[in-house]
């Protein structure tokens, strides 16, 4: 059964920001990324073990939505980044959660 971190309360970044503080929290196999942006924004989603291993890109999108990242990952722990795209706003963000494995 898939456990969920919750990530509340706004979040605001012009380039990046690791899920679960300044260096990242570890993930067992991560499932899925959902985002709640406050507007439409464009996010990158990385995946890292040693080095980073995949990353899924939104497109621009509004409104809550899940990214799955099931395919980027194995075995193991993971961390996630979100990294902005869209170099004229920062990504706000309103809340979101990682769906994985534990």
């Amino acid at each position: 059964m898939a456990k969920v971190y919750d990530f509340k309360g706004a979040t605001s970044f012009s380039v990046s920001i690791w899920v679960g503080g300044s260096s990242g929290i570890n993930f067992t196999e991560p499932l899925s990324v959902h985002l709640i942006p406050k507007r439409k924004s464009n996010i990158r989603i990385e995946v890292y073990k040693s080095s980073k291993v995949g990353s899924v890109n939104t497109g621009t999108f509004e409104g809550a939505t899940n990214f799955p990242i099931d395919h980027l990952t194995d075995s193991g722990l993971y961390k996630i980044k979100l990294v902005n795209l869209d170099p004229e706003f920062s990504a706000e963000l309103t809340g979101g959660q990682v769906y994985y494995n534990g």
